[in-house]
Protein backbone atom coordinates (compact mmCIF):
# COMPACT_ATOMS: atom_id res chain seq x y z
CA UNK A 1 0.00 0.00 0.00
CA UNK A 2 1.12 3.50 -0.91
CA UNK A 3 2.83 5.62 1.86
CA UNK A 4 0.70 8.02 3.63
CA UNK A 5 2.72 11.21 2.13
CA UNK A 6 2.35 9.76 -1.06
CA UNK A 7 0.21 11.15 -4.35
CA UNK A 8 -2.37 8.45 -5.36
CA UNK A 9 -3.64 8.37 -9.00
CA UNK A 10 -5.39 5.99 -10.42
CA UNK A 11 -6.76 4.80 -13.78
CA UNK A 12 -8.57 2.18 -14.89
CA UNK A 13 -7.73 0.56 -18.31
CA UNK A 14 -7.73 -2.27 -20.81
CA UNK A 15 -5.66 -3.76 -23.41
CA UNK A 16 -7.10 -1.39 -25.84
CA UNK A 17 -6.19 1.48 -23.74
CA UNK A 18 -2.36 0.49 -22.49
CA UNK A 19 -0.64 3.16 -25.38
CA UNK A 20 -3.42 5.91 -24.38
CA UNK A 21 -2.15 5.27 -20.27
CA UNK A 22 0.95 5.65 -21.14
CA UNK A 23 0.99 8.91 -22.37
CA UNK A 24 -1.62 10.17 -19.87
CA UNK A 25 0.60 8.91 -16.51
CA UNK A 26 3.84 10.63 -18.80
CA UNK A 27 1.94 13.78 -19.26
CA UNK A 28 1.19 13.41 -15.66
CA UNK A 29 4.68 13.33 -14.68
CA UNK A 30 6.08 15.19 -16.63
CA UNK A 31 4.83 17.98 -15.55
CA UNK A 32 4.64 17.10 -11.99
CA UNK A 33 7.65 19.05 -9.99
CA UNK A 34 8.10 15.34 -7.76
CA UNK A 35 7.14 12.77 -9.33
CA UNK A 36 8.52 10.11 -7.04
CA UNK A 37 5.92 11.67 -4.79
CA UNK A 38 3.17 9.84 -7.02
CA UNK A 39 1.82 5.92 -6.77
CA UNK A 40 0.15 5.25 -9.75
CA UNK A 41 -2.44 2.47 -9.66
CA UNK A 42 -3.59 0.91 -12.41
CA UNK A 43 -6.48 -1.19 -12.23
CA UNK A 44 -7.51 -3.47 -14.92
CA UNK A 45 -9.20 -7.10 -15.43
CA UNK A 46 -7.06 -8.01 -18.10
CA UNK A 47 -3.26 -7.05 -19.48
CA UNK A 48 -1.06 -8.78 -21.77
CA UNK A 49 2.68 -9.39 -19.47
CA UNK A 50 4.58 -7.43 -22.12
CA UNK A 51 2.16 -4.70 -21.68
CA UNK A 52 2.72 -4.53 -17.67
CA UNK A 53 6.35 -4.52 -17.84
CA UNK A 54 6.43 -1.32 -20.18
CA UNK A 55 3.69 0.70 -18.24
CA UNK A 56 5.82 -0.05 -15.37
CA UNK A 57 8.68 1.03 -17.10
CA UNK A 58 7.41 4.17 -18.38
CA UNK A 59 6.07 4.98 -15.01
CA UNK A 60 9.02 3.94 -12.68
CA UNK A 61 11.35 5.84 -15.34
CA UNK A 62 10.10 8.84 -14.10
CA UNK A 63 10.82 7.87 -10.56
CA UNK A 64 7.20 7.16 -9.71
CA UNK A 65 5.78 3.89 -8.22
CA UNK A 66 3.52 1.58 -9.90
CA UNK A 67 0.99 -1.09 -9.09
CA UNK A 68 -1.64 -3.23 -10.82
CA UNK A 69 -4.77 -3.97 -9.70
CA UNK A 70 -7.31 -6.59 -10.47
CA UNK A 71 -10.29 -4.72 -11.29
CA UNK A 72 -13.29 -6.82 -9.72
CA UNK A 73 -15.59 -6.51 -12.93
CA UNK A 74 -18.00 -8.75 -11.13
CA UNK A 75 -19.86 -6.44 -9.46
CA UNK A 76 -21.34 -4.44 -12.31
CA UNK A 77 -23.27 -7.40 -14.16
CA UNK A 78 -26.44 -6.15 -13.95
CA UNK A 79 -25.57 -2.93 -14.91
CA UNK A 80 -25.90 -1.85 -18.83
CA UNK A 81 -22.66 -1.71 -20.79
CA UNK A 82 -22.31 0.52 -24.14
CA UNK A 83 -19.67 1.78 -26.34
CA UNK A 84 -17.90 4.27 -24.67
CA UNK A 85 -19.51 3.16 -20.72
CA UNK A 86 -17.35 -0.06 -20.19
CA UNK A 87 -16.85 -1.99 -16.83
CA UNK A 88 -14.05 0.06 -16.58
CA UNK A 89 -16.38 3.15 -16.45
CA UNK A 90 -17.49 1.76 -13.33
CA UNK A 91 -15.36 0.14 -11.53
CA UNK A 92 -13.79 4.69 -11.53
CA UNK A 93 -16.57 4.69 -9.03
CA UNK A 94 -15.11 2.42 -6.53
CA UNK A 95 -11.31 2.29 -6.72
CA UNK A 96 -11.63 5.02 -3.77
CA UNK A 97 -12.77 2.10 -1.77
CA UNK A 98 -9.23 0.55 -2.27
CA UNK A 99 -7.53 3.07 -0.22
CA UNK A 100 -9.21 3.89 3.01
CA UNK A 101 -6.09 5.33 4.25
CA UNK A 102 -5.91 7.60 1.78
CA UNK A 103 -7.11 11.14 2.97
CA UNK A 104 -7.47 11.67 -1.23
CA UNK A 105 -6.95 10.51 -4.36
CA UNK A 106 -6.78 11.91 -8.37
CA UNK A 107 -8.87 9.19 -10.69
CA UNK A 108 -7.88 9.84 -14.55
CA UNK A 109 -9.36 8.60 -17.22
CA UNK A 110 -6.49 6.72 -19.57
CA UNK A 111 -6.75 8.62 -22.70
CA UNK A 112 -6.56 12.51 -21.47
CA UNK A 113 -3.21 14.58 -21.28
CA UNK A 114 -2.38 16.24 -18.29
CA UNK A 115 -1.01 19.88 -19.08
CA UNK A 116 0.24 21.09 -15.56
CA UNK A 117 1.07 19.41 -12.12
CA UNK A 118 -1.70 17.45 -10.22
CA UNK A 119 0.06 17.90 -6.96
CA UNK A 120 -1.78 21.21 -6.36
CA UNK A 121 -5.30 19.27 -5.86
CA UNK A 122 -3.85 17.75 -2.65
CA UNK A 123 -3.46 21.01 -1.06
CA UNK A 124 -6.51 22.57 -2.27
CA UNK A 125 -9.39 23.28 0.98
CA UNK A 126 -12.44 21.35 -0.34
CA UNK A 127 -14.56 21.69 2.87
CA UNK A 128 -16.68 19.07 2.91
CA UNK A 129 -17.21 18.43 -0.88
CA UNK A 130 -16.83 14.23 -1.07
CA UNK A 131 -15.46 14.58 -4.80
CA UNK A 132 -13.64 17.59 -7.26
CA UNK A 133 -13.63 17.50 -11.06
CA UNK A 134 -12.93 18.90 -13.64
CA UNK A 135 -16.10 21.50 -15.16
CA UNK A 136 -17.08 20.85 -18.61
CA UNK A 137 -17.07 23.42 -21.39
CA UNK A 138 -19.95 21.57 -23.22
CA UNK A 139 -21.46 24.88 -24.12
CA UNK A 140 -18.32 26.28 -25.96
CA UNK A 141 -17.76 22.76 -27.60
CA UNK A 142 -21.23 23.01 -28.87
CA UNK A 143 -20.59 26.92 -29.79
CA UNK A 144 -17.69 25.93 -32.26
CA UNK A 145 -19.39 22.50 -33.07
CA UNK A 146 -23.04 23.26 -34.16
CA UNK A 147 -23.75 19.76 -34.94
CA UNK A 148 -22.00 18.16 -31.83
CA UNK A 149 -24.34 17.21 -28.60
CA UNK A 150 -22.80 16.93 -25.85
CA UNK A 151 -24.37 14.39 -23.16
CA UNK A 152 -25.50 16.21 -20.15
CA UNK A 153 -26.20 14.63 -16.51
CA UNK A 154 -29.38 16.86 -16.16
CA UNK A 155 -28.78 17.44 -12.73
CA UNK A 156 -30.88 20.80 -12.90
CA UNK A 157 -28.13 23.21 -13.86
CA UNK A 158 -25.18 23.54 -16.50
CA UNK A 159 -22.71 23.91 -13.01
CA UNK A 160 -23.37 20.32 -12.76
CA UNK A 161 -22.00 19.03 -15.32
CA UNK A 162 -18.24 17.48 -15.08
CA UNK A 163 -15.80 15.22 -16.46
CA UNK A 164 -15.62 12.30 -14.49
CA UNK A 165 -12.48 11.56 -16.52
CA UNK A 166 -10.44 13.91 -14.10
CA UNK A 167 -12.00 13.56 -10.48
CA UNK A 168 -10.58 13.53 -6.99
CA UNK A 169 -12.57 11.86 -4.31
CA UNK A 170 -11.92 13.55 -1.45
Amino acid sequence: MPERHSKIVTLCINEDYALPCAVTVQSLLEHSAEASEWDVHLFTDKLQASTVVRLRQTIEAKGARASFHLAEYGRFKALPLKRGFSSDAYTRLFVAHAFPEADRIIYLDSDILVQRDLAELFDLDWGSAVVAAVQTIFDEIEAVFPSVRCPRLQLGTPACDFLAGAAAPN
